[in-house]
């Protein structure tokens, strides 16, 4: 880390991290360098935790199709994002998930991300990105007080999700193994999420 900062500098428009100040204090952290050589990418994703990111190039160029929220669900094919939104490759998905997804595609917004370039992403905006040409880029995910609403919601939903899907295996209150009481039921899910 200490060789990273050495080498560039964080835009001031997104250096109040508070992801990153809390991965810091854990040994982790959610920076980046992404190296691909040309015709590689990211499948249709959103950032971890909900976060927003940044990403500069430092060579190359890159292509980014950007879905807003509310979008994400005609990008869905058999309970998944589907990987690559772009025509060419809606061919391979049934008929009404090729409607679905050109109709996602009306609402996206594609930039193409130069050399010495930055690009925002949004909290919750679904994307996936692609090398031009042989491509360095410096990528951050990170929030602050305006985005920590957006992880927060994302975090709460994960935890009713391992709830739901740990239900079924929760031992009876006559078990040997029974949680003593709700709150110590909540306490392993959370343990369980982390």
């Amino acid at each position: 880390k200490t060789v990273a900062r050495s080498l560039y500098a964080v835009p001031p428009q997104f250096q109040e991290d508070w992801l990153n100040l809390w991965a810091d204090s854990r040994g982790d952290d959610y920076r980046f360098v992404y190296m691909g050589p040309a015709g590689t990418w990211t499948a249709m994703h959103h950032d971890v935790l909900y976060s927003y990111s940044w990403s500069v190039n430092v060579v190359g160029y890159k292509r980014w199709y950007l879905f807003p929220p509310g979008t994400e669900d005609l990008l869905m094919h058999k309970g998944s994002l589907v990987p690559d939104s772009r025509e060419r490759a809606c061919g391979a998905y049934p008929p009404l998930i090729q409607q679905a997804v050109k109709a996602a595609r009306g609402r996206s917004v594609i930039i193409d991300q130069g050399p010495g370039e930055a690009l925002f992403v949004p909290s919750g905006w679904h994307h996936q990105v692609h090398n031009v040409t042989d491509c360095i880029s410096i990528n951050h995910n990170w929030t602050n007080g305006v985005g920590i609403e957006h992880v927060w919601g994302f975090l709460e939903h994960q935890l009713r999700q391992v709830e739901v899907q740990l239900d079924e295996f929760r031992p009876g209150p006559n078990h040997p193994l029974a949680f003593e009481g709700m709150r110590a039921w909540h306490d392993h899910c959370q343990l369980v999420l982390a």
